[in-house]
């Protein structure tokens, strides 16, 4: 059992484009990728893609670069579920979560199944979500991410994004 606090994520703004750090911070984490066996690279994708989303990084070249195209969510709640467009999805989360309320992600667990002969894999995170300004509502989340595997140059991707909503909970306890 893992545990990973991704951040506060109380910012009110979000980077408006891609800079040369966050180049460099993209070649840094494919190294750090690289010396990782695949379960715990695409473990650690994962929680790589949900901090990026956190921090509002909505132009970052990590978006890009780990998260496919026809990328597409399922499930009640989750913006722009049934378009299957990257970009339509990351300017709904833009727009969402822009309306002032503050998303704290903390992910609790992660685990991850690998097909390696289909190229296909899911990885499951528990999320710890406190929302505010609603009174500290905090919320669990099962997520499930699929990654394909689009060969060599291309490397793994992020294909697809559900997940199961708790409860909330008042108060920050549990």
């Amino acid at each position: 059992m893992e545990a990973h606090l991704i951040g506060n994520t109380s910012k009110l703004h979000h980077k408006s484009k891609s800079t040369a750090a966050d180049h460099e911070q993209l070649r840094a984490l494919k190294a750090e990728l690289a010396s990782l066996p695949l379960v715990q690279r695409l473990q650690r994708l994962t929680i790589v893609l949900f901090h990026t989303v956190n921090e509002r990084e909505w132009d970052s070249p990590i978006l890009s670069t780990f998260m496919s195209s026809t990328f597409k969510t399922e499930g009640r709640g989750y913006p722009a579920a049934s378009l299957g467009l990257r970009e339509t999805y990351i300017n709904a989360l833009r727009e969402n979560l822009g309306e002032g309320v503050i998303y704290d992600h903390h992910i609790t667990t992660t685990c991850a199944e690998v097909d390696e002969d289909r190229e296909e894999a899911t990885v499951w995170a528990t999320v710890r979500t406190t929302i505010l300004p609603y009174g500290h509502l905090v919320q669990e989340t099962v997520s499930r991410l699929k990654w394909v595997y689009k060969g060599r140059k291309v490397g793994w991707m992020c294909t697809e994004h559900s997940g199961i909503r708790g409860g909330g909970v008042l108060g920050g306890m549990g």
